[in-house]
């Protein structure tokens, strides 16, 4: 099939029958359609797991075949690509056919190096496909709402008083949790006078509470809800216990047990009787540890000094209390105790928190760009060396690096200098400096375009333009960040280039790539026609 495609194209479409487009476009397709169905079907959810596993979803393997057979198809595409090269058999071509040929080139290295990409994009569409967003953002709100009275852990606080105080513009809803009080969370620690290591007690919305008082409690967080939001559920929820709103919380355990029950997952208690085993105002330090899955250890056990009367009262002598608890023993013949009481939160916890990940997937519009830029940088190292000869592209190879290195190590051997007695940025230096260079290749170029004089060495400035001249924008950017911005990034702008700056700080990637395609139109077109310069 590819040699009756070939030869059609070799009579209608030369340039494509000459970059082998077709063959190369239907094999990375096919790759990345095989990467694709992989991806997805390790995207599935197994909601009975507490298997938690950091690296879940980028998997190792996926990686190294990913990366093995690029260069595969990178090498074969190559060595047939290279086989006839009409630019430098002066075969006739239009005006346009470099950056025609340029585009080929940089869509088929697209393709080549996304097969990562389609695995971990597919990853992430599975997961999101369970729900939509706002039914999925209400169900971590219930899971995130419930940990509170969840076996679980409390917070703790570095300073002995902390007082924030609350933003009307970012968390006005704080304020209604926290009534009249100036602040939505005060962490003011009381010692124990015996045990200085122990903590006694600590001050919320102006009251104390014991250190293991549920108003203490830490939530668990969803990255699709966000910071924000998840300490707004917190508070919220500990406004309920603080207002004694005793049906919302009992709602909330209803809510909780449905979507637990939609996965017929385990829990030996029903809303009525975990209310009654949990709630007991005002302190809430007087309650049952509900486990968070029929066979998950009591936390903190382990470390029963740091923190007295971990739990409630009832609890408090956990050897002891058989009633409550059940002693057992581990694997390794270590005694442990479990809870008597438990719902299924690990598995719930476990599964939202992978898809939630899903939602807020690392491959989002910077590493979308990311493998554009990548993809941009082989196009321009194999047009580079389509333009040129070994020799001279070698030397452009070994000049660029050469001297980058020398003024590299040249402005940070004098740093101190540049600093101290110039009070100037060694990194606006360095920008300078390869700005200046740029400038130069492009004067000696088209000098010798211009001319129309042998083109001697300008074969080496054509590739080192290709290379430096996309990062033209990006220096002059960096440039100016440095002076109205510099390392004040935190502190409020004093100008309008500086505000300006900064806002368009998540843009300047993707404009510098649309500007260097456009670019390439003219660049290409001088090309071809300094092509026809006598060599000596």
């Amino acid at each position: 099939m590819f040699k009756k495609i070939q030869n059609y194209l070799l009579l209608h479409h030369p340039l494509l029958w000459n970059t082998k487009f077709v063959p190369v476009l239907i094999t990375a397709l096919i790759i990345n359609i095989i990467f694709f169905i992989w991806g997805y079907s390790e995207g599935a959810i197994n909601f009975y797991s507490i298997d938690y596993d950091y690296y879940d979803g980028f998997s190792h393997e996926c990686n190294f075949y990913a990366v093995i057979i690029s260069i595969l198809v990178f090498i074969l595409w190559l060595v047939f690509y290279f086989r006839n090269n009409a630019f430098k058999s002066f075969y006739p071509k239009k005006n346009s056919s470099l950056f025609k040929e340029w585009i080929i080139i940089a869509v088929l290295c697209l393709l080549n190096i996304s097969y990562t990409f389609s695995y971990h994009y597919a990853h992430d569409l599975r997961g999101r496909n369970y729900f939509e967003r706002e039914e999925f953002e209400r169900r971590c709100t219930i899971l995130s709402e419930a940990s509170i009275f969840i076996d679980g852990s409390f917070r703790h606080y570095e300073n002995d008083e902390t007082k924030t105080l609350v933003n009307e513009n970012y968390y006005p809803e704080l304020r209604y949790y926290g009534g009249d009080n100036d602040y939505y969370e005060g962490s003011e620690i009381h010692y124990n006078i015996k045990n200085p290591n122990v903590y006694d007690s600590v001050c919320y919305f102006g009251k104390m509470h014991p250190f293991i008082s549920l108003i203490n409690k830490q939530t668990s967080t969803y990255s699709i809800l966000g910071h924000e939001r998840d300490s707004i559920l917190n508070y919220k929820v500990k406004g309920w216990l603080l207002q004694n709103k005793k049906d919302s919380v009992v709602q909330l355990f209803r809510d909780f047990l449905d979507i637990q029950n939609e996965y017929a997952l385990k829990a030996n208690i029903t809303a009525e009787q975990w209310i009654d085993l949990v709630y007991n105002p005002p302190v809430f330090d007087d309650y049952y540890a509900i486990g968070a899955a029929d066979y998950s250890y009591i936390t903190g056990y382990e470390y029963p000094v740091n923190v007295p009367d971990r739990y409630d009262r009832k609890n408090n002598e956990a050897e002891k209390n058989t009633k409550d608890n059940i002693i057992t023993t581990n694997k390794y013949g270590d005694k442990v105790i479990l809870p008597r009481y438990y719902v299924s939160f690990k598995q719930l916890d476990y599964a939202y928190n992978k898809i939630s990940r899903t939602w807020i997937s690392p491959f989002d519009f910077k590493y979308s760009v990311a493998y554009l830029y990548v993809a941009f940088a082989f196009s321009l190292i194999i047009f580079s060396f389509r333009i040129s000869t070994i020799r001279n592209w070698f030397i452009a190879v070994i000049s660029t690096g050469i001297i980058s290195f020398i003024i590299f190590a040249l402005v940070m051997s004098l740093r101190k200098v540049i600093r101290e007695i110039y009070s100037f940025d060694e990194g606006i230096l360095l920008m300078i400096i390869f700005l200046i260079i740029l400038i130069a290749v492009y004067i000696i170029f088209f000098t010798v375009y211009k001319n129309k004089s042998s083109k001697k060495i300008t074969s080496i400035f054509v590739n080192i333009m290709l290379w430096l001249s996309p990062c033209a924008l990006f220096i002059i950017y960096g440039i100016l960040h440095k002076i109205y911005v510099g390392n004040h990034y935190y502190e409020p702008c004093d100008s309008r280039i500086c505000t300006w700056l900064k806002e368009f700080e998540d843009y300047i990637f993707f404009t510098n790539l649309i500007f260097a395609v456009f670019y390439m139109y003219p660049l290409t077109m001088v090309i071809k026609k300094w092509k026809g310069i006598a060599e000596a």
